[in-house]
């Protein structure tokens, strides 16, 4: 382990991100944070791999200054260590003449290689060549030689043969798909996750898409590669054009049986192509079935259509002649009542088990799960959950630190104490108000004639000022009953993902059901966001379908919910 130092603060800083660079990139080793600093600002890193030099000058030797930076409102260097510099292949060096590479030019490249880039591996060196022109959009160019290498080699490596694909796919080559598809054929272990799409986006496109797709699609299979709904869409899109009903439900049964939910491009084909006629009741039939069912998994999965999907659905429904539809793009009151037809949707709720697993594994992977203790002291919690058995079940429970902030321009203690009087006086709620330590200092921010009230009106509880609130509020929440409220502005996204797929939704539920969350206090009465407790996923009554989905303007939350919705409806 050696030793530079440095004269100036902002050099060592600069120095220290150069070697935390080096390190994930493996140049160098290890090394180690300064424990002491010298006089005069002087500051010792000690580091491996590189001599001992006493000063910075001496150390110019292991250093490249390609850029300036100007810290402490000096201008520094940020200094390098020298690695080897890598050159970059230039593919104006070679110029091609017509666009496709000939023998003569096919030779150059290679003595291009043997000159200057012998250190590389001859594959790799032409597959940096070839990222380079499709790059610049020349796959036929990039293709051709991906041609002369295959063939000297038929047999060609693996990143080299999934160029080949995609290029093949790129440049509508129908030869070069079938030649990939049989290499595959003969070669199994040839396929992967890197060219398995580029060959059912080209071979989709032929005359044989079914057949090759399918045989694509098996091997897929037998060599277990993981398959995404972007593999299946090809297939899908094709299926749909050709209105092949058969195929679309045996696919959407394997994607369905793979948990997988279908593409956006791969929906809007199967609802812009099937179209059912009023003379073909069998056609009609399976087309109704097709999309019925796949609105179904979309309620199952809570999975919510973009704009174009949708619009492509209600297209769907209006050209359906073996029924007649009226459909129109709509909003659901806070009721649950749809703006449109007057239908009223169905309610989220939780069974006594669903809530009873939540309550579980919420105590077990959220609050003890993420190491309480390192934010409060395990006599505090202790000290809690006897407080919260002994006082409770509660109607509500308040974050009092998050609603005291409320309304800005209004003092804290005194915001606290006219939402805790609105809701035990006016409301009638049994009221639980958790805090910190601070609020009882007696500061101008908290006056006590306004906490006195709160304590007066309210069951309180103050942590330490470091401890969390959340798993406080959570635990007397669901430990008070299904009915028990909680009232803060604050989403709790950090604590889902610690549960199961199954309890994550139950969650989701849960909150959406039971949080309130203030936005202002008007005349003496608090204004909270309405609480939407109908539940937003597809949902069909036979005669009537109404289906969720993004504007597609701005991402969505897990604990947000779409307003928009389709409504169709029988006539």
């Amino acid at each position: 382990m050696s030793r530079v130092l440095f004269s100036s603060v902002a050099m060592a800083g600069c120095f220290t991100k150069t070697l935390q660079k080096c390190i994930a990139g493996r140049h160098v080793r290890s090394f180690a944070v300064p424990q002491r600093r010298l006089s005069l600002g002087f500051e010792v890193f000690s580091y491996a791999e590189v001599g001992e030099y006493q000063s910075f000058k001496d150390c110019r030797q292991l250093f490249r200054k390609p850029q300036a930076l100007f810290l402490h409102g000096l201008v520094s260097r940020k200094y390098h260590l020298g690695i080897p510099y890598q050159k970059k292949v230039d593919i104006h060096q070679n110029p091609v003449s017509n666009g496709v590479m000939n023998l003569e030019e096919w030779e150059g490249l290679k003595r291009n290689w043997n000159k200057e880039f012998r250190h590389k591996d001859f594959n790799t060196y032409l597959a940096s060549v070839v990222v380079a022109y499709m790059k610049e959009d020349n796959y036929s160019l990039a293709k051709s030689i991906l041609e002369k290498a295959k063939q000297e080699e038929p047999n060609l490596p693996a990143a080299l043969f999934d160029y080949y694909c995609h290029l093949c796919f790129k440049c509508c080559d129908k030869e070069g798909l079938n030649w990939c598809l049989d290499i595959v054929k003969e070669n199994q272990s040839k396929l992967d996750e890197g060219n398995v799409r580029s060959l059912m986006n080209g071979l989709c496109q032929g005359d044989n898409w079914k057949v090759n797709g399918l045989k694509l699609l098996e091997i897929a299979i037998d060599e277990a590669i993981t398959l995404t709904p972007r593999v299946y869409e090809p297939l899908l899109v094709a299926a749909s054009k050709h209105n092949d009903s058969k195929l679309i439900i045996k696919l959407l049964s394997e994607m369905v049986g793979k948990d997988l939910i279908p593409s956006r491009d791969a929906c809007i084909s199967i609802f812009s192509t099937l179209t059912c006629g009023s003379n073909e009741n069998a056609v009609n039939s399976d087309f109704e079935k097709i999309i019925f069912n796949l609105l179904n998994f979309f309620k199952i999965k809570r999975h919510y259509m973009s704009k174009e999907e949708i619009f492509a659905l209600k297209n769907w429904f209006e050209r359906n002649k073996s029924a007649s539809w009226k459909t129109s793009l709509t909003r659901i009151s806070p009721d649950g009542k749809c703006k449109s037809c007057g239908h009223t949707l169905d309610k989220m709720t939780l069974t006594s088990k669903e809530f009873k697993t939540l309550r579980d594994q919420v105590t077990e992977k959220v609050i003890y799960g993420e190491d309480i203790f390192q934010k409060t002291r395990p006599d505090e919690f202790e000290a809690f959950t006897h407080f919260v058995k002994e006082g409770g079940p509660y109607d509500i429970v308040v974050d009092g630190l998050n609603v005291a902030r409320l309304i800005q321009k209004r003092h804290p203690s005194r915001m606290l104490r006219q939402v805790i009087v609105y809701l035990v006086q006016v409301c009638g709620y049994k009221c639980l108000v958790l805090g910190r330590r601070h609020m009882l200092s007696g500061s101008g921010t908290w006056q006590p004639k306004y906490m006195n009230a709160v304590t007066d009106l309210a069951d309180c509880f103050f942590t330490e000022n470091i401890s969390q609130d959340d798993p406080f509020m959570l635990y007397a929440t669901l430990h008070s009953g299904p009915r028990c409220m909680y009232m803060t502005r604050d989403m709790l996204r950090d604590h889902k993902a610690l549960l199961d797929p199954e309890v994550h939704l139950s969650f989701i539920k849960w909150q959406r059901t039971h949080q309130m969350s203030p936005v202002n206090f008007i005349d003496g009465k608090l204004i909270c966001k309405p609480i939407r407790k109908h539940d937003t996923v597809v949902q069909s009554s036979g005669d009537t379908w109404h289906i969720p989905y993004d504007d597609d303007q701005s991402p969505r939350y897990s604990y947000q919910v779409p307003i928009d919705w389709l409504c169709a409806r029988k006539t």
